[in-house]
């Protein structure tokens, strides 16, 4: 991956540190820095940080305002973490830049708790029994609701993006694809084998339940110990939707906006929704009913967050203190027409203004 660009002039108090050819600027109390890993905007290191229990993890976003369109998304993924304060969503330990000037302004790092593994390590290493599927899902679908409650739509959940500590508890990671619900959703988000088929096929304004879809994905993952729903292309994720769940019926297809989606679909073999009983062999009852309620095509079916944590299958775990609700997220940015340099302005305000919150805390 290409290093940044080294900026103009650097604080005393910050240091730099190479890493696979990239540049990483961080303050002078962060060390160890150690590779974990790196995605299409941003690369991953964890750390020690001085003052701060256990290590973090630091996210430098590689294209944070290559042009306007990644400045926004970048706004917006920062103003989310800001947002979220549960325990089963990431949390944002710090914010910073080596940047002095709004002109010099090309390098964003986000810091969150560092969790030693991710879903997708269990599932693959430790196997997973009923109870500890059970818990997991539960906790998952807790930071579900508080992210819905906040109005927003998660769009990338997947085993990588949930942390796991070694006491089996979950963190949601990763905002960079989430929106608001009342903003207009692009068909194309998210790892193809754990999206909703209405995400997919854009073939209707889809909802909040497009996370259940997923959630459903990752616990019949963690439940078979291999992806539910593991298509090689496009047409052949829609084709592996169907043969599990069965082709779309006359009530669905008359709630498709796009015509040629509808024709197109109509062109495929009909296809016959499997008897879960059967397709998972040896897997509790209760689970099977949950994940047939979470795996419907028809969104209107389908169980949101809230009924879902109320299922038989998770009665055990709910608690009714666990329900927390978030602020609603503002959003009014997402209708701004701004230039690269206003969006640049926009971000670095949000980085004072954490700064500035941190050290009134600390005061009190």
């Amino acid at each position: 991956m290409a290093a940044s660009s080294v900026p103009r002039e650097l604080p005393t108090n910050y240091k730099l540190t190479e890493i696979y050819h990239t540049k990483w600027y961080c303050p002078d109390n962060y060390d160890c820095l150690t590779y974990i890993g790196n995605g299409a905007y941003s690369q991953v290191c964890s750390a020690t940080c001085e003052g701060i229990e256990g290590k973090v993890a630091i996210k430098k976003l590689t294209r944070a305002f290559f042009a306007v369109d990644e400045s926004k998304r970048t706004y917006r993924e920062l103003r989310l973490l800001k947002h979220m304060k549960h325990k089963n969503v990431v949390d944002l330990v710090d914010v910073f830049t080596p940047d002095l000037t709004k002109i010099d302004f090309t390098d964003l790092y986000f810091v969150s708790t560092y969790y030693p593994k991710d879903l997708k390590h269990v599932i693959l290493n430790e196997g997973l029994d009923t109870a500890r599927v059970r818990s997991m899902v539960y906790q998952i679908l807790c930071g579900v609701q508080y992210i819905h409650s906040a109005g927003v739509i998660h769009r990338d959940l997947k085993p990588r993006n949930i942390g796991v500590t070694e006491n089996d508890c979950i963190k949601i990671l990763d905002f960079g694809l989430a929106r608001s619900i009342s903003n207009e959703m692009t068909g194309y988000v998210q790892t193809r084998w754990y999206r909703a088929p209405e995400v997919i096929l854009n073939w209707m304004k889809y909802n909040q339940t497009a996370d259940v879809w997923s959630v459903a994905c990752i616990m019949g993952e963690m439940l078979t110990g291999k992806p539910l729903i593991a298509g090689k292309s496009f047409t052949d994720q829609i084709l592996k939707i169907f043969n599990l769940v069965g082709s779309p019926d006359s009530n669905t297809l008359k709630k498709f906006t796009c015509s040629d989606i509808v024709e197109c679909l109509k062109s495929f073999d009909k296809c016959e929704r499997q008897d879960f009983n059967k397709y998972f062999k040896n897997v509790d009852p209760q689970a099977i009913d949950l994940l047939d309620k979470m795996l419907q095509l028809d969104v209107d079916v389908r169980l949101n967050v809230e009924n879902a944590l109320k299922h038989e299958f998770l009665k055990v775990n709910f608690d009714p203190k666990d329900q927390i609700r978030a602020e609603m997220f503002e959003n009014v940015f997402e209708d701004m027409d701004l230039n690269l340099s206003e969006w640049k302005s926009l971000v670095l305000q949000e980085v004072q203004n954490f700064k500035s919150s941190r050290k009134c805390d600390s005061r009190k």
